[in-house]
This record gives C-alpha cells, structure tokens and sequence, in this order.
C-alpha cells in the first residue's frame, strides 16, 4: 500500500514494545509513532489489511529491509530500566520492603 511507511508500535508492555505493524505514510503521528490517524485507517481499511497480511507483514519488523520507529521502544526501555532502579532503591531504604 505504501513505500514510505515505517513500521510502528502496536502492542507493548512493561519494558518494549512487545509488536510492530506497518503504518504508511499519514497513517500516524507523533515522534513515536502511537498517534493513530483513525479517518485514513477507516477509508483505507481494505487495501490497509490485505498490505499487512500480505506484503507488510509484522515479521518483517524484525529485519533489516524496512523502517522501523523504534523511539516508544527506547523511552519504554529507558522507564522501565529508572523503575527498578527507584525499586532496588526503596527496598534498601525501607526494611519493611525487604
């Protein structure tokens, strides 16, 4: 459906992004990607689903050969990564916790 899309975030968790799925160009917003642009997704739903299942595949995410935003995946990382510290940091602080 589109060359100059790139794949962003669809599912995350605690930590990274847990799923990529293909998002042409306009479909999203934001630096991270996340922003989904609902009226294009619903006008172009079709032709969207048959390229994910069939050309834009979310394995494919996981290669070399297509764009991905990886900037939610690093700030996911990051936070996660200041959670256990702040963690490790209170159970030594408070006894209780231990």
């Amino acid at each position: 459906m589109s060359s100059r899309g790139q794949y962003v975030p669809d599912t995350w968790g605690l930590g990274w992004v847990k799923w990529y799925v293909w998002a042409p160009r306009g479909f999203v917003a934001g630096e991270a990607g996340i922003e989904q642009r609902r009226a294009l997704q619903t006008v172009f739903l079709p032709l969207w689903w048959v390229d994910t299942r069939f050309v834009h595949t979310s394995n494919k995410a996981y290669g070399e050969d297509y764009p991905v935003n990886r900037v939610f995946d690093e700030q996911l990382r990051e936070q996660y990564e200041d959670w256990k510290q702040n963690k490790s940091v209170e159970a030594t602080a408070d006894p209780l916790l231990r």
